[in-house]
């Protein structure tokens, strides 16, 4: 899995390169594109456990949702320092930079399921409940 977000982590951060180059922080744009999926991935499940009233996070006037920032701000650092502190990106990029033709459309393929599902998941399951 670790292996995934790294080659997600290097699709992002060429394509901000390509998009806007060095000097508009790339890596800083892969970090918080990673960090997005993974919050929306831990959203999930608290979702359904907040319909099912396992727990009660939006409740009105509840801190509970500070809950979530706290969590997203987790996510992005471990993702930073993990992943972009000390030119780690660099690293990441030199080692997919070869890769060929097939296995990068292979890969892609892989990342667009991934991105699709983590998205349509929440809107699913919140679905679900509202029906």
């Amino acid at each position: 899995m670790k292996e995934f977000f790294k080659y997600f982590y290097f699709r992002v951060y060429t394509w901000q390169l390509k998009l806007w180059g060095e000097s508009n922080s790339p890596q800083t744009a892969a970090t918080g594109a990673i960090a997005i999926m993974l919050f929306v991935n831990i959203l999930t499940p608290v979702l359904i456990l907040d319909e099912l009233k396992v727990i009660n996070l939006f409740k009105e006037n509840s801190i509970e949702p500070y809950y979530l920032i706290g969590i997203g701000i987790a996510i992005y650092t471990v993702i930073f320092y993990w992943l972009e502190r000390n030119g780690k990106y660099k690293q990441i990029a030199k080692i997919y930079k070869d890769e060929s033709r097939k296995t990068r459309n292979i890969k892609l393929l892989y990342i667009w399921i991934y991105i699709l599902i983590s998205f349509a998941l929440p809107v699913f399951t919140s679905k679900l409940f509202w029906w």
